[in-house]
């Protein structure tokens, strides 16, 4: 929603919007999608928001998979390899 005050234009953020929805040690289990109608709030959808980089959903199941061992928690790390891009090794931890 805007509304417009002289020559410029003011944005209205709805202060609820910026509330998290879980926690940041938490998996991410819902997401907020734009409302039918202007001025409504966001809708909250119960799942995970998709993604269309491959990458990401591999990296969300090896942290998902890491987080349901029992060994998982504060200091506990992990290295996962991926795959080379122009003839380079890159590991994330």
């Amino acid at each position: 929603m805007a509304e417009t005050k002289g020559n410029r234009e003011q944005t209205l953020v709805n202060p609820a919007a910026l509330e998290p929805l879980f926690s940041p040690w938490e998996e991410p289990t819902k997401h907020r999608v734009k409302a039918d109608k202007l001025g409504e709030p966001a809708k909250i959808i119960n799942s995970r928001r998709p993604s269309p980089i491959v990458i990401a959903n591999n990296l969300r199941w090896s942290v998902k998979q890491w987080r349901e061992t029992p060994s998982a928690g504060p200091g506990t790390t992990f290295t996962l390899p991926i795959k080379p891009h122009s003839c380079r090794v890159f590991q994330c931890q």
